[in-house]
């Protein structure tokens, strides 16, 4: 007997639990009775809409309605839900006979919004904004590049100019003519009339683009979606380091010290501050000329070397200011047969 009372109480609560858990508190619906506008509230759109529409959680009546005014006053606007004919929905929505009754001008619009419950719920009042834009923004100004050339070690690039203050986003291209890299935003304001902006390029990204010259696009977008013509400017990307082709005397070769030039071959134009620089088999550095020309760079010694193994450190710079990884070079001096070792 006690068995079948427990059984009872279980299936009296396996009935009474699903219901239980139905119940929505109403403080819920009331917190938040809409769940979509169109156009959204305090939206920007670059055209006036066709229709007004308003979505509610709870069945409303035919006895709800949207009221529309422009800059140039109230618009005429159809209701198109709910209906006599279908009186109850949880849309209400209008159509504008005419866009220009209210003036179909950019600017500021007000939707007055009544929603008159099915259940006999309190009226739902309220009233928001939205702005019409059809204005493209101008084309960004003072473009300009963080760093021009890019080169191996110039890490971000950072494109930086000016737009005016209604605009919302600033998109930036960079490309070689076949690939293109894209990144946005990054906007400040800098005057009442115009916002500045510096956009990162990450050097993962430039990476991925050829050497030689680059061309870079700015363009604004507004809130309302209205992009702008581009601005324009172009760069060089050099990240090229230039190499070793050819060093005399060359590798591991065995010459005389007297009159010894050291001339090391590169692979391009090397800028003044490469260097060469020799050292004895006791690691002592060799005095010495270091001249750059061109391709080539030469250290000539001020004295006749002394019989030994050398080393060449060779550290070449490009004219665009890319630094090569030192390469090193060495030779031996034979002075079997030379008079003696004299100052030069």
């Amino acid at each position: 007997m006690p068995h079948r009372a427990r059984l009872s109480i279980v299936a009296a609560l396996s009935v009474l639990l699903p219901a239980i858990a139905l119940v929505t508190p109403a403080s819920a619906a009331d917190e938040d009775p809409i769940s979509a506008y169109a156009p959204a509230r305090e939206s920007h759109v670059r055209a006036f809409p066709s229709q007004v529409r308003i979505v509610f959680r709870q069945s409303i009546t035919v006895a709800s309605s949207i009221a529309l005014s422009g800059p140039n006053g109230a618009i005429p606007c159809v209701q198109t839900s709910p209906t006599p004919a279908f009186p109850e929905s949880n849309v209400v929505a209008c159509r504008p006979t005419s866009a220009s009754a209210g003036g179909a001008l950019d600017g500021v619009y007000t939707v007055g919004l009544e929603g008159v419950y099915a259940n006999g719920d309190p009226t739902y009042e309220e009233t928001y904004t939205f702005v019409v834009d059809t204005v493209t923004p101008p084309a960004p100004t003072g473009l300009v590049a963080s760093v021009d050339p890019y080169l191996s070690d110039s890490g971000d690039l950072v494109i930086s100019g000016t737009t005016e203050t209604k605009t919302d986003t600033v998109f930036v291209t960079v490309g070689d003519g076949e690939r293109t890299v894209t990144a946005s935003n990054g906007l400040t304001k800098a005057t009442d009339d115009s916002r500045d902006f510096n956009i990162v390029v990450e050097a993962a990204d430039v990476a991925t683009l050829a050497d030689g010259e680059l061309t870079v696009t700015a363009r604004s977008r507004d809130r309302a979606v209205n992009d702008g013509p581009t601005a324009e400017i172009t760069m060089i990307k050099d990240t090229a380091t230039p190499s070793v082709v050819a060093t005399d005397p060359a590798d591991d070769a065995e010459v005389p010290g007297s009159e010894l030039d050291y001339v090391v071959t590169a692979s391009e134009a090397l800028d003044d501050t490469s260097s060469v620089r020799l050292f004895d088999s006791a690691d002592a550095q060799v005095e010495a000329d270091v001249v750059v020309a061109g391709e080539t760079v030469t250290a000539s010694p001020s004295a006749t070397l002394p019989d030994g193994a050398y080393r060449a450190e060779i550290d070449l710079v490009d004219t665009a200011g890319n630094a090569a990884e030192t390469e090193t070079r060495t030779f031996r001096v034979d002075n079997s047969g030379l008079p003696s070792t004299t100052a030069r």
